[in-house]
């Protein structure tokens, strides 16, 4: 295949490339004529050159296109929410310019007021602000910047592997997060105990389940680098902020061993360009 491809390039003096592969095959089709055939016809290939040449541009016409409609995103929400920076997360490595913020479109959005309620049917946080565009909850907001990113570095091709990875996606978002945060850490942030103190008997009583969390994702990362597989996908960058606040517990509290797995995979991490910067939230 390579060479057939290089034969038709070669008056082009571009390289081959998985693009330009799949480009070749569907000029074939266009020229309803095999691979075989085209390559080895001079006729044919002065035929499909200026198609070939056409294909080209418009894919990088189409990029481009792309990559600017992917600048100018608010994030409407506070740092210190684990799925606020889940989303800086996917920004950060889809190139993806953006700003966190309260405003849309030049008019402040109060946080439960009925500007909130309008752009998320629960007025919580994050909600991705693009324009005209009002994107809700950190997996579909995830999910869209890992699809709208050109080279798709952090979404698999094959249909399979990501929906493993929008399953963990969604189980992070939910009972891990539910586990971890929303039942056990929250109760330091957000007090219910006398005298806004917190509550230590209810997240030792809710410590269990917190516990039989950790121990599901130690299952799956003994299994896999990454929390949906071999790959970095948006999965871990939903439960990356999850995974990093709850090593921060320490002596009764702490519910990740000092020789746990989850150790690893988040000092692996924070060592990867701007994951640290962003992970590293000193609000709590």
């Amino acid at each position: 295949m390579t060479s057939l491809i290089e034969t038709c390039l070669k008056p082009l003096r571009v390289k081959s490339s998985p693009a330009l592969r799949k480009i070749f095959c569907r000029v074939c089709d266009l020229c309803a004529g095999s691979q075989a055939k085209i390559a080895t016809s001079i006729k044919s290939q002065n035929m499909i050159l200026n198609i070939l040449w056409r294909e080209i541009i418009w894919s990088q016409v189409k990029r481009f296109s792309k990559e600017q409609i992917m600048t100018d995103v608010t994030i409407y929400g506070q740092q210190f929410s684990n799925f606020v920076r889940s989303v800086e997360l996917a920004c950060l490595f889809t190139d993806v310019t953006y700003q966190i913020g309260h405003q849309h479109q030049g008019k402040d959005i109060e946080w439960k007021s009925e500007q909130h309620l309008a752009i998320h049917p629960f007025s919580r946080m994050p909600v991705l602000l693009q324009g005209d565009f009002v994107l809700a909850e950190s997996v579909a907001i995830c999910q869209y910047l890992a699809l709208q990113d050109p080279q798709q570095r952090i979404i698999a091709d094959d249909p399979q592997q990501q929906a493993v990875q929008l399953q963990w996606a969604l189980l992070a978002a939910k009972e891990i997060d539910r586990g971890i945060i929303r039942r056990y850490l929250l109760e330091l942030v957000m007090p219910t105990g006398e005298n806004g103190k917190p509550d230590f008997a209810r997240m030792m009583r809710n410590k269990p389940d917190a516990l039989a969390v950790v121990a599901v994702v130690e299952r799956q990362l003994s299994k896999h680098k990454y929390i949906a597989g071999d790959s970095l996908s948006f999965a871990d960058f939903i439960l990356l902020p999850t995974l990093h606040y709850s090593l921060r517990l320490q002596n009764d509290l702490s519910i990740v061993t000092p020789q746990s797995i989850i150790r690893d995979y988040v000092a692996s991490a924070l060592t990867l360009p701007g994951v640290a910067d962003i992970l590293n939230y000193e609000g709590l």
